[in-house]
This record gives C-alpha cells, structure tokens and sequence, in this order.
C-alpha cells in the first residue's frame, strides 16, 4: 500500500510539473495494480492524448463511483452526455398558445434557461477555469516546453461579466492544478425549457423537472409519465416526453410524442420546434419537413429563438448561408444573449466572408459559455480569414488542447505559431495534424513552405511534392514544389516545374512570383544559349511591368541587376544574388482563407 502511495504522489508531482508521459506512464502501472480506484481513471482522463480516451477514463470513474461530479462535468465538457441545467429558468410572457397550459387556479409560469442567465452565474469562475487552462492545458500542448508564459491573455473573453457576478472557484488541489473541466462547476448554457407549467397534485412533476434539469433523462422520463398518467388532459407532458426521448437520442419516440402532441394541439410552437429536430436527428433525416416545422414555429411565436438558429443552422447545413443570415437578422433581441443563436450567426458571417463579424460574434459566445469549444474553432478561423494569425493563436490554443483529434484546426494552430513568430511550435501543430488525417493537401503544403523558409531542402520537396498531388489546381503547391527543387539545385525540373505553373497563376501577386522565380531557373540552367538568355530577360521584364505594390520592393532592384548584366554582351559573372531569399509575406507564401469549417449544430 506504501508503494502505492508514493506512486500516487510521483503522479501528481509529475502532473504538476507538467510531465504528461511520466504520469501516464506510472498511472497505467497503478491502474495494473488497482482499477478500482477512481482518482487513478480521473487523473488518467488529464493525460490522454485523445478525445476518445478521455471519454472512456471518465466513463470507467463513474462506473465506481456514479456521483463523481468532476466526471461528469467532464463528460458533459467533452461532448459525451448532455448539458445540465444551472439555474431555474427565467419567467416568459404569456403567448397564445400558451392558453390551453393554465392550471386550475388559473396561473401560468413559463421559463426557460438562456445564455444570459448562465453568464451571471459563470462569470468569476470563467476567470479562474482559464488561467487554469494557461497553466495546465498549455503544457499539455508542448510538453517539455513552458508555453504558459507565452499564452495570451484569456481575461478579456469576460468582459460581459460585472464586478458584481462573483463566485467562489472550487479550492485547487493541493497536490497540483487540474484540468479545466474539473474546475467547472457547472456548464453554462442550461438546456432549454420552453415551458413550465405548474402541476401540484403531482410530486412527480417537481421530480421530473428536477430530473430534467440535471439531464438524468432516464428519470426524467420516468416521473413524466407518471404525472401525464394522473394528468391526461396535460398537454405539456407530451411534450416533454418528446424532449426527453429526443435528449436521451430516441428520434422515434420523441417524433411520435411531439405529432401526438400537435394533434392536441396544432398552435403549440414548441412541439413544431421538437419535431423538426426530431426529424433531423432521424436515420434519414427529413429537412425539408423540419424547414416546414421550423417556420411554423417561427409563424406561431416570433420570440423563440431556438425555432430560428435551428432554422439557420439547417439553412448552412445546406449552403444557403445568405438565407440563413436573413432569419437571424429577423430574431428577436433576446436572442443576442443566447451563445447558440450567436454561435449560428458567426457560422453565416464567415460563409459570407465576413470574418470579423464572425470573430466578433464567436467571442461573444465564449464570454457567454466557455464550454461551446465550437466558439472557439470558428473564432481563430475568423481571425486567420482577416488576416490576423497572431490573434487567432489564443482561442485555437484552447480548442486544440480539448479537441487534440480535430486536424483542420491543427493546421490553423501552426499558421498561429507562425505568425507569433514561433516556427518550432508550428512544426509540431503541423506534425501532429498530418499524424491524425495525412491526407490534407493544405497542410503538407504549409509544412513544406515553412521548410522552404527554413532552407531545408528535402523535407520542403517531399512535403510540396505530396501537396501538388493532392492539390495538382493550387498555385501555391505547384509554385512550392517549383522552388524546392530550385533550392535543391534540380534547375530543369523547377523550370519545367515553373511553366506548369504558369496556367495557374491569376493575380498580379502569383504572377510576380511566377516570373520571378522562374527567370532563376533559366539563368541556372547548365545550357546558356540565347534562346534560354531571352526567356529570363522576358520574365524580368514582365515581372517590373506588374504594379510595384503587388511584390516585394526589393525585386524590383533585383530584376534591374539581373537584366543589366544578362544585357552585357561579353561573358560576365553571374549576379552575386545566385539563390536570393525572398522574404516578402504577401508573394512568397500567399494569404488563402481558411478551409471552410463544417457546420456543426449545438
């Protein structure tokens, strides 16, 4: 037992400092020796390197000890059960179809759980989770390496918050920081409740609620039936039995109860609300019923704003961002507190190349709910569509250190790295995105360029030569791979090279670079007859007719020296620029938009 104490200790000394492979390592030696114990499954779930794994670590705790909260905290941050509720949900106005849910003494109570109300409870505790994040979660990231002091700032994403939403951080373990969905309390976006009705003949109702709000659909299930068998004139309980079997996954049964519930009751713009994500969830989803669905809603109470960001999330889903975009421009002013409504708006903005609305928006949502991780994938996508890499690094940082499978999003990471000046990092992202999905053409090719600007010859050409195979239509892959082979010193084939390129270049910038680098190849060539002389004095030409702001400056001097002394018509030295640098940003390495991020609904 002794030995298994001083293990135990080692592991939290070597998660402290950050050590994720000895921690491994020596829980997977404690866990040989006792699986029963849950801390040793919890701590486990911090030192995986996948998604998958974490999930099955915090299954295996609660399977010992089912009222573990930083497990299940961690299941629901990780996207592997529901979110829980946080708070009671905020009173509704009265709508018309509301009329037919009075109680018997008349009264009518209708809630539900928005954004807003999430933030004023998570405000604070946003706070700590995140300088926990830069503590923990970074080092996990780059192991070996102190990233944590070169984490950007997390505190500006509370800025919703007032000094008056304070709240108390759960005390951290002495024995060293914890990750940051152990920290949660609770999440923070509560799951919607679109009615409330009073029934107090029946305790089974309060049970049910309770149930309900804690995401226990089981239970819930359970006790609304037990309150729809006593109160069969009830409408809302058809409806709830349609949202409970629909959150637990069971498309036919939520289906069946939300049509019987609207055959009660044709008005009822929630159930036109459930049916429609009843559809889409179905094994052959029905979206053009769910459209139908959706504007019934919308038609019946123009308040419900989770009836509109369903309808434009189907919308993107199906590439029409600009209809999407039209029905949350027509939401309600209250769906500005709601992260998901928010959440669907960014997704349109950048679909509409918009990306600082859409970067806008994204923070938004991460001030209001810090678990939607989706918030923040599409927020450092954004930010790299405007141009700004560097302010990107900070949300992909955060996303990439809980998502660790999501390649797309490794990629970007590395542009990040880059563009904070930090190429070693980059690689790594690069590195690790090729590891999980080693068929994106995209990053092959930003690995090879950065190989490029490191010189490193052969690993740029086996990376640009894969990009061009996968990308055979991308200027930048094709002039890659041309340049590589001219640092190589393979002189033909990068002019051969050039020249393919050439029906690829379109703008003024890709034609820069195209005669350019071209007009090097020729010059480099063993063979220099004058047939070969008048191609590079073409090119040079050609490159100094381009408007001067389209390259960099400094070529135009270059190309002036080039055609100067390939004019002289005796034998002269070539120019002592033989395998120039280019350091220009926009020629070299031309700025693209980020690949679309698929949309995902909340």
């Amino acid at each position: 037992m002794a030995a298994e104490e001083t293990m135990y200790a080692e592991v939290l000394s070597a998660i402290d400092a950050g050590d994720r492979a000895r921690a491994r390592d020596l829980l997977t030696r404690l866990l040989k020796i006792n699986q029963e114990n849950p801390q040793y499954w919890l701590w486990m779930s911090a030192v995986v390197d996948s998604s998958k794994e974490r999930v099955y670590c915090l299954k295996e705790v609660l399977r010992r000890d089912p009222s573990n909260e930083a497990a299940r905290r961690g299941l629901i941050f990780s996207g592997a059960a529901p979110k829980e509720a946080i708070s009671a949900p905020a009173p509704l106005i009265r709508r018309n179809w509301q009329a037919a849910m009075q109680s018997e003494s008349g009264g009518l109570n209708k809630g539900r759980a928005m954004g807003k109300t999430a933030l004023t409870v998570g405000g604070a505790v946003l706070l700590v989770a995140l300088v926990l994040l830069g503590i923990f979660g970074a080092r996990f990231f780059s192991a070996g390496r102190d990233t944590a002091e070169r984490l950007p700032t997390v505190a500006a994403v509370v800025v919703a918050a007032t000094p008056s939403q304070t709240a108390t951080a759960a005390p951290a373990d002495s024995s060293g920081p914890q990750p940051l969905w152990m920290q949660l309390k609770a999440t923070y976006t509560a799951t919607p409740l679109a009615v409330n009705t009073p029934h107090p003949r029946t305790e089974a109702y309060r049970l049910a609620m309770r149930a309900y709000e804690h995401g226990d659909w089981a239970a819930a299930l359970g006790y609304f039936e037990q309150v729809a068998t006593a109160e069969p004139d009830a409408i809302d309980m058809l409806y709830y039995l349609g949202e409970v079997n629909r959150l637990d996954g069971n498309a036919a049964a939520a289906l069946q109860a939300f049509e019987n519930t609207l055959a009660r009751d044709a008005e009822y713009a929630p159930a036109h609300l459930g049916l429609a994500r009843a559809l889409l969830m179905q094994e052959k989803p029905a979206p053009a019923k769910a459209r139908t669905a959706l504007e019934k809603a919308i038609e019946l109470d123009p308040a419900l704003v989770d009836a509109y960001t369903e309808l434009a999330n189907l919308l993107l889903a199906q590439g029409d961002a600009a209809a999407a975009q039209e029905v949350l421009e027509a939401a309600p002013p209250a769906a500005l507190d709601n992260p998901f409504f928010l959440l669907a708006r960014a997704r349109a903005a950048l679909e509409l190349d918009d990306p600082q609305a859409a970067a806008d928006d994204a923070r938004r949502v991460t001030a209001l709910d810090i678990t939607l991780l989706d918030a923040y994938r599409l927020q450092g996508a954004a930010l790299q569509a405007a141009g700004d890499g560097k302010d990107s690094l900070q949300p992909l940082l955060t996303y990439t250190t809980y998502a660790p499978d999501d390649a797309q999003a490794l990629a970007w990471l590395g542009k990040a790295y880059l563009a904070d000046g930090s190429a070693a990092d980059a690689l790594q992202a690069f590195d690790r995105a090729l590891k999980i999905d080693d068929t994106q053409g995209d990053i092959y090719l930003e690995r090879g360029l950065l190989y490029l600007q490191q010189e490193d010859g052969e690993r740029a050409l086996a990376d640009l030569e894969t990009a061009y195979k996968l990308l055979p239509r991308n200027f930048a892959a094709a002039l890659g791979l041309g340049r590589a082979q001219l640092l190589l010193g393979y002189n033909g084939k990068a002019y051969l090279q050039f020249n393919v390129t050439q029906g690829l270049a379109k703008s003024d910038a890709e034609k820069a670079q195209l005669y350019y680098y071209r007009a090097l190849s020729l010059e480099r060539l063993e063979k220099q007859d004058a047939g070969v002389i008048a191609a590079a004095i073409k090119d040079w030409k050609a490159l100094l007719a381009l408007p001067a702001e389209r390259f960099d400056p400094a070529w135009v001097k270059e190309a002036e020296q080039h055609l100067a002394a390939l004019y002289t018509p005796t034998v002269t030295p070539r120019p002592a620029t033989a395998t120039p640098t280019p350091v220009p940003s926009k020629t070299s390495t031309p700025t693209r938009t980020p690949t679309k991020i698929a949309t995902r609904k909340p």
